[in-house]
C-alpha cells in the first residue's frame, strides 16, 4: 500500500459515502447515529450514547463512542463531493448536515428533518408560507440555500408554538385560519414583531405582516390576534 493510500484524509478529501460511513450513519436506515466523526476534530469531552437504529427491519441499538460538541461549533467544510458540511439548531436542538450547494433551505428543514409546518406554495419568496425565523429576522426559507445558515439559530412554528403558546391561543381564538395553509407563515412573522416590539401598533402590526398572503382572505383578524398575544406575553392576561 502507498503512502498516499496510507495517508489519513481530511474532510474535504473524502467522498460523501466515506463521510457517511465515518460519520456513523446508517445507509438507508430511517434513523441513524450521526455527526461522530465530524464531533471528533472539535475537542470537548468524550461520552457514549446509544441510539436506535432501524434499517430494513427490527430495530436494533446502536452504541457509539462520541465527542460532546454542545459549546463548540463543527467548521463549515466541503466534502470531495462538493457538499456541505453544517452545523445549526432548530427550535433549539443541535444538528450537523450535509447539504446540496444549491440546496434550499425550504428543502433541508421540510423534507429532510420533517419541520411540516412549512410549508410549499409559490416557491418563488412571494408568499412568506414558507418563513422560518434566523438569528430572529423572518426570513423566506424556499429562497435560502441550506449552507448559509451554518451557525445560525432557527425557529419554525412548532418551536414558536412551545416557547410563544400565546400567540398560538391568540391566533385560535381570533379565528385567524380557514384552511390554515398559511397561518404557521404568520404565526413566524409575528413571533418575529413581538420579539422586537412588545407592543406594535395597527400600522406596525400591517407592516409586519404584509410579506405573507392568505387565500381565504382572514387579513382582518390577525391584527386583533398579534395585539391579544402582546398583552398576554406582557402579563396582561
Amino acid at each position: 500500500m502507498t503512502e498516499k493510500k496510507n495517508k489519513k484524509k481530511s474532510l474535504g478529501e473524502i467522498s460523501r459515502r466515506e463521510f457517511l460511513i465515518d460519520a456513523g450513519i446508517v445507509l438507508g436506515s430511517t434513523a441513524a447515529v450521526g455527526t461522530a466523526a465530524l464531533a471528533s476534530s472539535c475537542g470537548g469531552k468524550t461520552e457514549t450514547v446509544t441510539s436506535t437504529v432501524t434499517k430494513d427491519g427490527p430495530s436494533k441499538t446502536v452504541t457509539t463512542t462520541v465527542t460532546d460538541v454542545v459549546e463548540k461549533l463543527v467548521p463549515l467544510s466541503c466534502t470531495e463531493d462538493g457538499q456541505w458540511v453544517i452545523d445549526f439548531k432548530v427550535n433549539g436542538k443541535r444538528f450537523v448536515e450535509i447539504v446540496e450547494p444549491n440546496e434550499t433551505l425550504h428543502h433541508l428543514l421540510h423534507e429532510k428533518l420533517g419541520f411540516k409546518s412549512i410549508k410549499t406554495f409559490c416557491s418563488r419568496g412571494g408568499c412568506g408560507s414558507c418563513s422560518v425565523l434566523i438569528d430572529g429576522r423572518p426570513i423566506l426559507s424556499c429562497m435560502t440555500f441550506a449552507s448559509s445558515v451554518h451557525g445560525k439559530e432557527i425557529w419554525t412554528a412548532e418551536g414558536i408554538a412551545t416557547e410563544m403558546p400565546a400567540l398560538i391561543d391568540a391566533y385560535v381564538d381570533n379565528e385567524c385560519m380557514q384552511c390554515g395553509y398559511c397561518t404557521p407563515g404568520f404565526i413566524v412573522t409575528a413571533a418575529a414583531l413581538l420579539k422586537r416590539n412588545s407592543d406594535p401598533t395597527t400600522d406596525e402590526i400591517r407592516e409586519a405582516l404584509a410579506g405573507n398572503l392568505c387565500r381565504c382572505g382572514t387579513y382582518p383578524v390577525h391584527i386583533p390576534a398579534v395585539k391579544e398575544a402582546a398583552k398576554a406575553l406582557k402579563g396582561g392576561r
